[in-house]
């Protein structure tokens, strides 16, 4: 790896510790319009390093390249882990893990499970009380 590309990863590190500082920051509802504006100019340029690393003639060595796919799939992990919609249904499928109904012997317990319906109703009523 030569220099310019060992430059290249140290400032995708930087950017992806400031994003992560972030996240951390927003999780913990400290996180301030300022952190915000710097949150977006981090993970801009973050972007754009990473991207260097998906490039096909991009002029980087393969273990420069690695290594920019490396922080790539860390920043993503990251940004999915600290979404709310990801972490509602990670509580979700915790909560109430999906069921796959296979035969009729499944559709059977769901119709005992579920009395007040003949089993081909929804469950739930809509906003006028009838069921869907």
């Amino acid at each position: 790896m030569n220099k310019l590309e060992s430059t290249l990863i140290g400032l995708a590190e930087q950017h992806l510790a400031a994003v992560l500082r972030f996240l951390k920051k927003r999780e913990a509802g400290t996180a301030s319009e300022e952190d915000q504006d710097e949150y977006l100019r981090d993970f801009g340029a973050l972007g754009g390093l990473l991207e260097l690393g998906h490039m096909a003639d991009s002029g980087m060595t393969a273990d420069a390249a690695s290594a920019m796919r490396e922080i790539d799939a860390k920043c993503a992990a990251a940004m999915r882990a600290a979404n709310p919609i990801n972490k509602a249904a990670e509580t979700m499928n915790r909560f109430c893990p999906p069921m796959v109904i296979t035969g009729t012997q499944d559709i059977q317990t769901l119709k005992a499970a579920y009395p007040e319906t003949n089993g081909t109703e929804a469950i739930n009523p809509g906003p006028h009380g009838r069921w869907y």
